[in-house]
């Protein structure tokens, strides 16, 4: 048996600490509800601000708007100096209506020529994929007879730092002399603000490596007559989803176990290894999921790239500070950590042929899923004491939470869950920090369940998503 408690705190922790109002909530809104913290993101948002300020670095912070598509979040930003980064032509005008003017919309990801021309009109920042899209850009300039510079940063390829992993985003490094020449080339129509990467590797000396890149090919730029003035080294940082670390090494220790011995207890449906998988009775592969704790926040772990030396360019605050660059990056989760739950309620229960207790909601994968195997932790019970029913599930045993779509593999968790006390239908599950990715991203319609309801709660006071009005709430 093992336990993944959530971590819980600020914003979020003053919610959880308040189970009437929840169900209030739920009596207004019924479930499945998506509850954001708008107030939360503007609190994380000025945490970064504090950082950069104490190590005297100019900064820009763009949200990275894919990882949740809240409204109230949006307009919530859109109120401070925060910059937004937008990855479609949607995203774009949601950003627009929201409040954000062209000058703090900066767009990433591959581009057609609709959402290029839109941002083109409202001269974003456009961080162009590879060397076939800058010249997309300099050719669709021409058509459109657009001659306002236009503000431009150049994506770089960091995955050839490394043997086992090749990337399909950035410009590698045969062709950035021959982007830099065209940057140079067409400086009438193009202002080169700089270089971007987006390592996805959790890995310190991942990230140094792409952070050298960044400084080597910003210097080459200099040389080259070009006046970059920013440096972009993008998001993933650290994010943690456990109180306890112990709580971590417990579960992963489990279930290396119950793969390597087939008749201990399964601890995940059918046995699936969630990356591992045995050979003549050897352990194999590796977590197919980000850790689940991380011990360094990302603020710390920012702060840690930014003032330790890296290679022979000194750290990257001198390097910034001896150029007056500013440094840009691009937060989703960092940003979002701590600033929403979802809600589901469970609905019925099954016994498998093998005797594993299955619980069933009113949500599936789609509404819970940012592209991992697993959620990272356990989710809290909120008794629904309105709801009469005898019909209890034991949870000493461990249960798997099933989601609602008639598909064998719909779980919101293949490993099991369990929980301190038993489960009646009709209670509500609690998955906590959720804002991040998992509410959103790769939700659907299907079969015609409809998209988790989005509210927006401002000091137990609550609103629909779409209703939020940062100067009223």
């Amino acid at each position: 048996m093992y336990k993944l408690t959530p971590l819980v705190e600020g914003e979020l922790r003053d919610v959880l600490a308040k189970p009437d109002a929840l169900l209030l909530t739920l009596k207004t809104w019924p479930g499945p509800l998506n509850i954001v913290l708008p107030n939360q993101v503007v609190k994380n948002y000025n945490n970064f601000k504090s950082l950069f300020n104490r190590l005297k670095i100019s900064s820009d912070v763009y949200f990275a708007h894919k990882a949740n598509q809240s409204t109230a979040i949006i307009r919530a930003l859109a109120h401070t100096d925060c910059k937004i980064d937008v990855a479609s032509e949607s995203e774009l005008t949601h950003a627009l209506a929201a409040g954000f003017c062209g000058a703090r919309i900066e767009a990433t990801g591959p581009k057609d020529s609709s959402f290029t021309r839109l941002l083109l009109l409202h001269g974003c920042l456009i961080n162009v994929n590879s060397l076939a899209e800058l010249t997309q850009l300099v050719r669709l300039k021409d058509t459109m007879c657009h001659h306002d510079k236009t503000p431009v940063m150049v994506r770089v390829d960091v995955s050839h730092n490394t043997a086992t992993r090749d990337g399909k985003f950035g410009v590698t490094p045969p062709y950035i002399d021959e982007a830099l020449k065209l940057l140079t080339d067409e400086q009438a129509q193009i202002n080169f603000v700089g270089f971007s990467f987006h390592e996805t590797s959790t890995s310190v000396s991942d990230k140094q490596t792409a952070i050298e890149t960044l400084m080597v090919l910003t210097d080459k730029a200099l040389d080259c007559g070009l006046t970059p003035t920013k440096v972009n080294i993008g998001g993933s940082m650290n994010h943690s989803h456990l109180a306890s670390e112990e709580d971590y090494k417990s579960f992963i220790t489990a279930l290396k176990a119950s793969q390597l011995d087939t008749q201990a207890p399964a601890i995940t449906w059918n046995r699936h290894g969630l990356g591992y998988r045995t050979e003549n009775g050897t352990l194999k592969g590796g977590l197919q999921f980000s850790p689940f704790y991380q011990s360094v926040s990302a603020l710390v772990e920012l702060e840690n790239l930014l003032v330790s030396p890296i290679a022979d360019h000194g750290t990257l605050q001198t390097f910034l500070q001896d150029r007056l660059l500013t440094l840009v990056i691009e937060p989703g989760r960092a940003l979002l950590d701590q600033a929403g739950l979802t809600i589901a309620k469970v609905t019925s229960h099954n016994q498998s042929a093998h005797g594993e207790q299955v619980l069933f909601l009113n949500i599936n994968r789609s509404n819970l899923n940012a592209g991992e195997l697993e959620f990272p932790s356990d989710p809290i019970v909120l008794s629904n004491t309105s709801h009469i029913h005898d019909d209890y599930v034991a949870g000493g045993d461990g249960v798997f939470l099933s989601g609602n779509l008639c598909l064998p593999h719909d779980f919101i968790s293949r490993r099991k869950i369990f929980f301190p006390s038993p489960v009646q239908t009709g209670d509500y599950l609690v998955f906590v920090n959720t804002a991040g990715y998992f509410m959103d991203f790769n939700e659907s319609q299907s079969i015609q369940h409809p998209l988790v309801r989005k509210i927006a709660m401002v000091t137990s006071q609550c609103v629909l998503d779409e209703d939020f009005n940062p100067i009223l709430c």
